[in-house]
Formats: structure tokens, C-alpha cells, sequence
């Protein structure tokens, strides 16, 4: 047994976090069956000759009996600014056998105090920044000497808007648009950069290049017109000595060739808006040391922000896929259309020769134009050319969404080889996959997990990538599980749930309906519920007890909110008549232009059955933080609130709630409001309502159908979902992919955004359902995982993978005539329970053995049509004979 893939705060290696007290994660390889970890040892030292020798002057935690392996906090000395962290593990199995030492592991802290800080926050004098909507992307450098050789340089660059910090004449690093998103009233994120080899003894130079970003007048902490930047360039030289190169007003000032386009519409950062590039203005050489810089301007050093100073502890942005270009077509009005051949969320790159002075524009659609029926959301980038030599206009501060790009301006066309195009996204790992004989369901799964990384540029879940780029909190619930089976999401969403911290009206309690918070926008309880139902799903999947802690109290102030909302123990509308009370957002036919957008009867019945789930949420909660009273307290609110829909919306007569449309039976047997006499009935309801009604098709909005997800597969009706996945007509997802999508439409119909978060609740139900990957909330962080595939439809195989904070889960299943084969691969230090299809244990085989026989196999009980068994780690090969699943 070994000890693999060390993380600290859901990160490798990371650099400059300012969490006191990190926590330890890894995962175990083993061999065999039933491997589990009985001990471990963590050496924290402060540098990897003292590691090497097993000197662990930070912290030694000794031999623990643990079976342990995540979210294991850091108990050795008190950690202090700029200490540099290395570790390793081991760790003992299960017949008390020590392990190799892992290989090594590092973090470092950032400045955890603000006398950290000796720099200062610098911009561009008054008299550069031009008036009107645009502003200039400024250039900023400091030339400095070393009388020694440097032995390490860390830079430490907190800016409000964007950045690129440049050494030696090159940028450091591949990040781009750092740093992350946030709302600069509150928090500002300082990025720690590892720089030693760029510095040398001798003549230095330090540069910067901003970009305005979301640093925009009129949003929450903005104060000046352009972006503002703070660096701290800390050297250790070889003599012992620690030099800091501070941005204050001895830094000189340029224009650059790069100016922001904001567009007229919309505000702040949104309505795309662009870039142009004017190569005229390019200045070889502008961020190195031999520059004469005589005539740049000094730095204007700016009030400092009320705003904490806050480690950004996320991957960056990063160029993530370059995508080329399918087809390159000329237009009747010599313009040229260019179709990347995908909807994608990124950076374009044009390389052109032109006459002098001339602009090429570049405007960018999700819809092929001329066809489509909307505007491009002002997505327009400019370029002006300087001579004849080829000009390269590529994206810096900004980014666009989009499929096709219409270029004007050039006198021949381009060729392929000139264009190249790279989707940008928050640079987490692909952690799950899934594919099946179904091609569509396939196509509808891949196209999900691109749509997702669509929307979660700069560390937030966005509802769209072009129109507003807001985090709103409804879209965040129903995309949090897709986000968690694909990707390594743990850090984004520790970030974003700091931004709803932040957002939170303190003496209210109220949450907006959008993080980090600019401005008002449309939602109601299920949007700002957000900060309960993300930190509990954090939780199921990474065993995560802190993220429950440290947002309980935005938690029980948004519960109270609500409370003074209520009359009766029902929520009333509260807020704008329009969207401030939603409830099922863009079902179909309910166009979302003119509101309100479904009956109050509807609303009010959605939303308080959303607040009987809440409750019950809450009551778990305050149970695993041991908070016993609030536990009963939830609950017996909980419970009045349910007696009190019930008495409102149920109609016994005919078995349904309010109208009996789909999300008005699924969220009440979900949540358990219907009484047991009328389940069955409820539920044949449901049924009819799919499969009659709207023959196979669902018919709800952005929450509906999450929940009836949810409740189809927690009612074993997966047969249903997959009647309505299969689906390849008005409403569906299979609709959407067969009129060309490559990216998730905001509604069934296409109206609107083509790159949108509202329909993406799909997404878990293929690794969750089909082949039956689920936590357990009682063992949670797949400390123990159930395993209940579901054989619906026509599928003959189906396989995916999850890699859990604890380590890979396989599954894989095919039909063979009246044979079943299911192979299942558990992780060491993991245990399952396996749902199969059988009428009885002697119809399954375990790797050609009957269970009986089987090594870590035990039956657990037999229940209706299927065997239960329990399984520890290793990989299993199950046959069920004479089973050929059929749907209910």
C-alpha cells in the first residue's frame, strides 16, 4: 500500500495560501481485495533536505491510528507568513505493514497580516485615463539592481481588474485573467508567483500589463477609472540578506496598445464588450531592463481599499484546449465568416497583413450570422494594423462566447493556419467520464461537461459567458453536482461560497441572488439557498466538515430571512413582482420576457416546498455539527411547514398538488411530503404526466427538473428519465443537440442564451443513475459508496469512473442475452454496497465463483427483485444469470 496524489486544501502544491491550520489529503494504491489503511505519519518540514532526512521541524503527528486519509488539518507549529512547507505521509495497512514514504508534497503560506504589506497600491495618473466607456490597458515597471546572486524571489501581486506580471522580459507563468472574480468591497485576491529563476544578479526589471476586467465604475468597491495593482517582489540573496521591491509611486506608467471596449449596453463587465489592439502603440521591449523609460509617467499611488487582502487559493485561468478552425467562409460584403465548428467560452488570435493604419474587426456569435435572431451581446474586438508586416491581434483582457467569428476589415481572406482560438476555464481536472451504447446519451453528456466548463471562468458558476457572466445561485445549485462527478471543483467552490459570505446583508440576512455581487438581478429563495445546498453537497462528496462550519451562520441568517417572509408558516412573494420570487424558471412555454413567468399559485407551491427541503437540509446539518437543539429546531419547523403545504396545495381527490404539472408531484415525493396512502398514486401520476401528458417529455424549468431527476431516481424510475433523455424532439436536451448545439441552451427552445447553465442538472444522473456512483451521507466523502446501476432503455453497456477525494470508483456494465455483467472497481480504504438485479444470490457469480464462495463478498439482504451486496476495495467481476432487466 502506498500513499498517492498528496492535495493541501484540494490543491497540489499550492502556493501562498493563507489558511493557518491546511488540511492533508491523499489517496491509497493498493493490491488485492479489502485494503484499508489502519495508521499514518505526516513530516511537515520547512525545507526538503530536513524532509529528506526525516527532521520534520514544522510538525510530526507520530503514528496515528486512523483510517484517514482526508481533510486531515495541519497540528504542528504555528505557521507563519511566507513559510515554506514540504511533507510526506505513510502509512500502515490493514495487517499493520508501514509503507514506503510518499513522495513529497509542498505548500507555502502567503502574508497573513496586513504589516505584511509594505507595498503600496499604485495606478495610472488622472490625466492618462481617458473619459467615456473605454480605458486603457496601462503598462507599469521598476528597474532595480542585485549586488548578489538571488537564491529565492517570490512575488506577491494583488490588483483589482486583471494582470500579467512579467520578469526578465517574458510573463510568468500560464495564467491568464487573474486574478479571480470577486466583489472588491469586500475581497481582494493576491496571487503568490514562485520567481527565482527570473531575477539575476544585476540590472532587473519588474513589469506589469492591466487589464480593467470587472474593475468597472459603479460596481460595488470600485473607486477609481482604471485598474489598480499592489506587488510585493521579496528577494533572499546569497549573503543572508532580503531585499523587497515594492509598487509604489517610483514605478513608471505607459499607455499600452491595448484598450478595453465597454459597450454602451448593459454595465460593469458584462454584454461581452472587447478589445482593441492597436499595433501602432506596440513598444518592443517594454518590460525589460534596458528600456529608456524617460518619458513614462510615475505611478500614481491610490487610497487604499477597505477591502481584505485575500489568498486566491484556486487553479488559475488557464488556456485549457486550442480549438482550430472548421471552415473559413467569404461573405457577399467582403467580410469573412470563420466557424471554430463548437460553441466555446475563450480567446481568438488573428494573424494578418493589411495597409498601414487599417482596422480589422472581429465580432463574435453563438449563432451563425446572419440567421440568427439576436444580437452578438456587443462581443467586438478591433485591431489596427502598423505596417505590412504581419499584425497579431490576440485576446488579454478580456474573453468571448462564441462559435463563429465575422471578420471585416481584411482584403484576403485568412487561411486556417492564421487563426487559433483556446477555450479558457478555471484549470481543474476532469475527476469522471461516461459513455454507453446510447450515442445520444453520450453526445448529452459530453455536451454537458463542455457547457460547464463554459461557465466557471474565474472561479464562480456563471449563468452565461457573454450576456451578464453572473454567479447566480439558482443556476450554481442545479450545475454543483454536474461540477462535482466531472471536475476537481473543491477549491472554485470554497472560493465562490466566500464570495456568498461576503454578499450577505448582515443585519437581514438576506442573500442577492447573484456572487460575487454586482448588481441587483432576478431570483428569489431558491437562489440564494445556494449557501445551504452547496457546502452540504461539499460535504457528501469530500467529506468536507468545515465547509459546513464555516458557513453555518450565513446558513441560519438566510433560514431566518426567509422566516420574516413567511406568514402561516408559508413563504409569501417578497421582492420585485417580476423575479423576485421565480420559483420554476424557464419551464417551457413560459417565456421569460414577460413576467411573471408562472401562476402565484405555482410559485408560492414551489417555493414552499423548497423551504420544507431547506429545513430538512438544515436539520442534517446542525446533526453532523452537533448542534442538537437547532436540529430540532429545523425539523419541527420543518414540519409545520409541510402540514401547511399540504393544507394549501394538496388536493387528495385527484392525488396531485397545485396544477399537478411534473415539478409539482416530483418535489413533493422527493422531499417526502406525500402522505404513504397516496405515494403510489402520486407517483402513477407522475407517470402519466410524463409519458401521456407529454408523451415521454418533462415539461419544467431550471429547478424542476433537477428535482424531478432526483426524484424519479430516488423512486427507482430511472426507466422515465430515460424515456425523457432519449427524447429527440421539443423539449429535450436530445431536441437541442439534433438543431446543431454544442453547448446547453437557457431554455428548451433555443431562445436566448445558446451557452447557459439553467439546464445542466442532467449531468450527474449518467455516472449517479446508469451506472449508480452515489455517496453516502452517513459515510460521507466516499468513505463507503452505493452502487445502484439502473438498466434502462435500449442500453446494452454502459461504463464511467469517478475519482472520489478517497480514489478511483469504476463501473462498467454490458448485457449478454440473459446475462448481466457488472464489473466494479472500488478504491482501497473504501467500502460499498452494490444493488444487482437478481432474484436470488445463486443467480450471480462473483469472478466465476458463487458469492458464497466469493473472496470480500457478504450479502447484505435481498429485497423485491434485487440482491444487496457488501464489498470492500478491489476489483469485482459480477454475472447474473437469466437477468435481462426490464423498466417497470
Amino acid at each position: 500500500m502506498t500513499a498517492e496524489h498528496l492535495r493541501c486544501e484540494y490543491l497540489v502544491n499550492p502556493l501562498g495560501i493563507d489558511v493557518r491550520h491546511p488540511r492533508l489529503s491523499w489517496t491509497l494504491e493498493a493490491d488485492g481485495r479489502n485494503q484499508h489503511q489502519s495508521a499514518y505519519r505526516i513530516l511537515v518540514a520547512s525545507d526538503r533536505d530536513r524532509l529528506n532526512r526525516n527532521e520534520a521541524d514544522l510538525w510530526d503527528s507520530g503514528r496515528v491510528d486512523s483510517s484517514d486519509t482526508v481533510q486531515i488539518g495541519y497540528a504542528g507549529k504555528p505557521l507563519a507568513s511566507r513559510t515554506s512547507c514540504v511533507w510526506k505521509v505513510r502509512v500502515w495497512d490493514g495487517n499493520n505493514r508501514p509503507s514506503a514514504w510518499s513522495t513529497p508534497a509542498a505548500w507555502t503560506m502567503g502574508l497573513l497580516t496586513d504589516q505584511d504589506w509594505t507595498s503600496r497600491w499604485i495606478g495610472q495618473p488622472t490625466s492618462m485615463i481617458p473619459k467615456g466607456l473605454n480605458a486603457n490597458s496601462p503598462w507599469f515597471r521598476k528597474v532595480f539592481a542585485l549586488d548578489a546572486r538571488p537564491i529565492r524571489a517570490v512575488a506577491y501581486v494583488a490588483c483589482m481588474g486583471y494582470y500579467g506580471l512579467h520578469l526578465g522580459g517574458n510573463k510568468v507563468g500560464d495564467s491568464v485573467l487573474a486574478p479571480a472574480v470577486s466583489n472588491y468591497a469586500h475581497r481582494i485576491y493576491y496571487v503568490t508567483h514562485e520567481v527565482t529563476s527570473r531575477v539575476h544578479q544585476g540590472k532587473n526589471c519588474i513589469a506589469l500589463w492591466l487589464g480593467r476586467g470587472w474593475y468597472v465604475e459603479g460596481l460595488p468597491g470600485v473607486s477609481q477609472r482604471g485598474p489598480i495593482v499592489r506587488v510585493q517582489l521579496e528577494i533572499t540573496l546569497e549573503d543572508g540578506r532580503t531585499i523587497s521591491i515594492d509598487s509604489d509611486r517610483t514605478w513608471k506608467t505607459h499607455i499600452s496598445c491595448m484598450t478595453t471596449l465597454r459597450p454602451k449596453r448593459g454595465f460593469g463587465f458584462n454584454y461581452g464588450g472587447g478589445e482593441r489592439y492597436d499595433a501602432r502603440d506596440e513598444l518592443p521591449g517594454w518590460n525589460t531592463a534596458g528600456l529608456d523609460d524617460s518619458d513614462w509617467n510615475a505611478a500614481a499611488e491610490q487610497k487604499p481599499p477597505a477591502a481584505r487582502l485575500v489568498a486566491q487559493m484556486i487553479q488559475p485561468n488557464r488556456l485549457v484546449r486550442q480549438l482550430q478552425p472548421r471552415t473559413i467562409e467569404a461573405l457577399d460584403d467582403g467580410q469573412y465568416l470563420v466557424d471554430m465548428g463548437r460553441n466555446f467560452n475563450g480567446w481568438f488570435q488573428l494573424r494578418f497583413q493589411a495597409q498601414p493604419d487599417t482596422t480589422v474587426q472581429l465580432e463574435y456569435h453563438e449563432l451563425r450570422p446572419p440567421d440568427e435572431e439576436r444580437n452578438n451581446y456587443l462581443q467586438i474586438d478591433q485591431c489596427a494594423a502598423k505596417d505590412r508586416q504581419p499584425t497579431v491581434f490576440r485576446n488579454r483582457f478580456n474573453y468571448h462566447a462564441f462559435r463563429w467569428v465575422k471578420i471585416s476589415g481584411l482584403s484576403q481572406a485568412p487561411s486556417k493556419d492564421d487563426i487559433k482560438a483556446w477555450l479558457v476555464d478555471t484549470d481543474f481536472h476532469e475527476v469522471g467520464n461516461f459513455a454507453c451504447s446510447n450515442r445520444l446519451l453520450t453526445r448529452i453528456y459530453q455536451t454537458v461537461a463542455w457547457t460547464y466548463r463554459c461557465v466557471t471562468l474565474g472561479g464562480y458558476a456563471v449563468d452565461c459567458p457573454h450576456r451578464e457572466r453572473l454567479g447566480y445561485g439558482g443556476d450554481g445549485q442545479v450545475t454543483m453536482e454536474t461540477g462535482l462527478y466531472t471536475f476537481d471543483v473543491g477549491a472554485m467552490n470554497t472560493k465562490w461560497l466566500g464570495n456568498w459570505r461576503d454578499a450577505q446583508n448582515r443585519e437581514t440576512g438576506e442573500l442577492p441572488n447573484t456572487a460575487p455581487y454586482p448588481r441587483p438581478a432576478g431570483g428569489g429563495p431558491t437562489w440564494g439557498a445556494i449557501c445551504v445546498m452547496l457546502p452540504w453537497q461539499m460535504y457528501l462528496h469530500y467529506g468536507d466538515h468545515r465547509v459546513l462550519q464555516q458557513n453555518y451562520d450565513m446558513m441560519q441568517r438566510y433560514i431566518a430571512f426567509l422566516d420574516s417572509k413567511s406568514r402561516d408558516d408559508l413563504l409569501r412573494p417578497y421582492g420585485h413582482e417580476f423575479y423576485g420570487f421565480i420559483g420554476d424558471w424557464v419551464a417551457p412555454d413560459r417565456d421569460q420576457r414577460v413576467g411573471p413567468w408562472s401562476s402565484e399559485e405555482l410559485r408560492v407551491c414551489f417555493n414552499n416546498v423548497f423551504y420544507v427541503y431547506l429545513h430538512q437540509l438544515m436539520e442534517k446539518i446542525a446533526t453532523v455539527l452537533d448542534k442538537p437543539g437547532n436540529a430540532t429546531r429545523y425539523r419541527e419547523k420543518g414540519r409545520r411547514i409541510a402540514h401547511a403545504v399540504q393544507a394549501r396545495f394538496f388536493k387528495p381527490d385527484k392525488n396531485v398538488y397545485a396544477t399537478g404539472e411534473q415539478p409539482y408531484l416530483a418535489f413533493p415525493l422527493y422531499v417526502g411530503l406525500v402522505p404513504k396512502p397516496h405515494r403510489k398514486q402520486v407517483l402513477a401520476n407522475l407517470e402519466k404526466e410524463i409519458v401521456q401528458t407529454h408523451k415521454g417529455h418533462l415539461h419544467s424549468g431550471m429547478h424542476g427538473t433537477y428535482f424531478l431527476l432526483k426524484c424519479l431516481n430516488q423512486a427507482e424510475r430511472d426507466d422515465l428519465i430515460f424515456q425523457i433523455v432519449n427524447q429527440r424532439t421539443y423539449p429535450g436536451w436530445g431536441y437541442m443537440l439534433d438543431q446543431g448545439a454544442t453547448t446547453i441552451w437557457e431554455r428548451w427552445d433555443g431562445k436566448y442564451s445558446r451557452i447557459h447553465s439553467t439546464l445542466l442538472s442532467i449531468g450527474p444522473w449518467f455516472p449517479a443513475g446508469i451506472c449508480g456512483i452515489q455517496p453516502d451521507e452517513h459515510r460521507p466523502g466516499f468513505e463507503h459508496v452505493w452502487i445502484r446501476p439502473r438498466f434502462v432503455g435500449d442500453l446494452t453497456w454502459a461504463k464511467s469512473h469517478y475519482d472520489t477525494i478517497r480514489g478511483r470508483v469504476t463501473v462498467a456494465w454490458r448485457k449478454d442475452g440473459g446475462k448481466l455483467n457488472v464489473k466494479i472497481v472500488v478504491p482501497a480504504n473504501t467500502t460499498a454496497t452494490v444493488c444487482l438485479p437478481a432474484l436470488s444470490k445463486a443467480t450471480i457469480q462473483e469472478s466465476g465463483q458463487p458469492l458464497d464462495d466469493a473472496e470480500g463478498v457478504r450479502l447484505v439482504s435481498r429485497t423485491g427483485n434485487a440482491v444487496v451486496i457488501g464489498i470492500g476495495s478491489g476489483s469485482y467481476q459480477f454475472k447474473i444469470q437469466n437477468a435481462e432487466p426490464k423498466s417497470p
